[in-house]
């Protein structure tokens, strides 16, 4: 499947999720520090490559649960590399998330039938209305 006659173009690159986990008091900054210098935030000694990214906001969808609040929780991003056309602007030097990114098979994806798809349209309607969510 390619992106060719998507119905959202960009919408992943709007919509990414991070698989870094962050500390539930993690700023944007705190996220775009890391983001910049590609680090992870509980082990600074693994590196992950530097990412254009742009913090969002928290996504509580994928937070884990301690007892009574979420111990570590993944970001929202978007890509500012982004044309307004939904196409990537350094699609030749494109980062290693979005190299690995297989159209139709994550819920970030317009086209994804699965499980979460519900879940996600919901997210997205959220950040049509201007939710922050933290």
């Amino acid at each position: 499947m390619t992106c060719d006659g998507c119905p959202d173009m960009g919408r992943c690159c709007r919509l990414f999720t991070l698989s870094a986990l962050f500390p539930p008091e993690a700023t944007r900054d705190d996220v775009r520090r890391h983001l910049r210098a590609g680090t992870r935030p509980r082990h600074p000694r693994a590196p992950l490559e530097p990412l254009p990214f742009e913090p969002v906001r928290p996504n509580v969808y994928y937070a884990r649960r301690g007892a009574k609040e979420p111990e570590e929780v993944k970001w929202s991003v978007t890509c500012p590399l982004l044309t307004p056309e939904g196409r990537c602007s350094s699609y030749d030097e494109r980062p290693r998330p979005c190299r690995d990114y297989e159209p139709g098979r994550d819920p970030m994806c317009a086209k994804f039938e699965g499980p979460w798809r519900g879940l996600l349209h919901a997210y997205a309607e959220g950040e049509e209305r201007g939710g922050d969510g933290g």
